[in-house]
């Protein structure tokens, strides 16, 4: 299944958004954050970004945090089931 990510720390859309949607076989998942996110919270997003691009830095919110939790949540699916 292809997959596809995007991020925009500046767009031009009235009114703001931030968010995540997912898309599935079953539908789009859509959580909106815009109001969880307030100026100064999105400037330390931008500014950790460009600091870990531009320095070569890890941060500790990588892909490799990323597949932890996806294997936490398989988990916790199957113990459910």
């Amino acid at each position: 299944m292809p997959s596809e990510a995007s991020n925009s720390a500046r767009a031009q859309l009235e009114p703001g958004r931030a968010g995540v949607e997912v898309y599935t076989e079953d539908g789009a998942i859509d959580v909106d954050t815009s109001l969880s996110l307030d100026d100064r919270t999105t400037t330390r997003i931008v500014d950790e970004f460009v600091d870990t691009v531009e320095r070569h830095r890890p941060h500790p919110l990588d892909v490799h945090r990323g597949l932890h939790l996806q294997r936490l949540l398989a988990t916790a699916a199957e113990d459910m089931a």
